[in-house]
């Protein structure tokens, strides 16, 4: 039997339907599935997105009253040139600047930029111990 272990983050949207496409072209993330609500199709009941490099997360549509744009991912870039263009890229794409990219004092170069809805990403060529 297999043991491999994943692990996604997973984020709730007001209009997950948009997300789709900001988090694609914002971050360049993949649209892996998105699967909307027969009763409303602007619902999205369960999406994935990955991430090229590995990883990815899982979102939807918030239930009524539900909290959203209160999440956190680091998304581990290739270079510190690369943090420099997903941020300006994130910009382009209606994201917002939390912090700009600079270089960090444990190593690699960093920054963060909230998408529409207020989920915090971090961008970073630091890829831990």
């Amino acid at each position: 039997m297999t043991t491999n272990t994943t692990l996604f983050h997973s984020l709730r949207y007001r209009d997950a339907a948009a997300a789709l496409d900001y988090l694609a072209a914002g971050l360049g993330l993949e649209r892996t599935a998105a699967y909307f609500s027969p009763d409303d199709p602007t619902r999205v009941e369960h999406a994935q997105m990955s991430w090229p490099g590995g990883g990815g997360i899982m979102f939807g549509s918030a239930s009524d009253g539900a909290p959203t744009g209160v999440a956190f991912a680091y998304l581990v870039l290739v270079d510190d040139a690369d943090v420099d263009r997903v941020h300006q890229r994130a910009l382009d794409h209606g994201f917002t600047t939390v912090r700009e990219p600079a270089d960090m004092e444990y190593g690699g170069r960093g920054s963060t930029v909230a998408d529409p809805e207020g989920n915090e990403w971090s961008l970073g060529s630091y890829r831990g111990e």
